[in-house]
């Protein structure tokens, strides 16, 4: 008889503490995430092609994103971001959307009320202003010979958690 209230105390105790676990999951777990790239290595001259490195990454991009829970793909109206994102959306069978540049504080807001698992491809200057406009903290520069950054922002109702890493090669 004393073995009953023991093991209804164990049952309640590992049912408490597996509750526990998944509330505090669910706590960390982000809302969505944005994963923001300047395209891949270019051409010289006026809206340049990708150059054959470029066309690579843009390949290593796709096959390391096909699996991501990617919703929607974003991309400047240039050749070089177009091109850099098309392996990606064909992949994901996603139709490419097109934001504007200069229009950066209302695209942020955009982003953040769609609320989207999005990948958003841009320019050296666009996406470090582009995910400090969404973290509101600061970015990291991208260097005019950088093409490997990947800008991560995880959302949460209420808060932007911003981290920064390489592609892998």
């Amino acid at each position: 008889m004393n073995r009953l209230p023991a093991a209804l105390l164990l049952t309640g105790t590992l049912l408490l503490m597996w509750q526990s676990a998944r509330a505090r999951e669910t706590a960390t777990a982000p809302d969505f995430t944005l994963l923001l790239l300047r395209h891949a290595e270019k051409e010289t001259g006026p809206d340049p092609a990708l150059s054959a490195r470029g066309k690579a990454r843009a390949q290593q991009l796709a096959s390391e994103l096909a699996l991501a829970p990617v919703q929607a793909v974003w991309s400047t109206d240039t050749r070089r971001t177009r091109a850099t994102a098309a392996p990606l959306v064909q992949k994901l069978q996603l139709p490419l959307q097109i934001y504007q540049g200069s229009e950066l504080q209302r695209f942020a807001r955009r982003l953040l009320s769609d609320g989207s698992n999005a990948v958003v491809l841009g320019h050296s200057n666009t996406t470090p202003e582009l995910a400090a406009l969404l973290c509101q903290c600061n970015t990291p520069a991208i260097s005019e010979t950088d093409y490997d950054w990947i800008y991560q922002l995880e959302v949460r109702a209420d808060t932007v958690r911003f981290s920064r890493y390489r592609q892998t090669r």
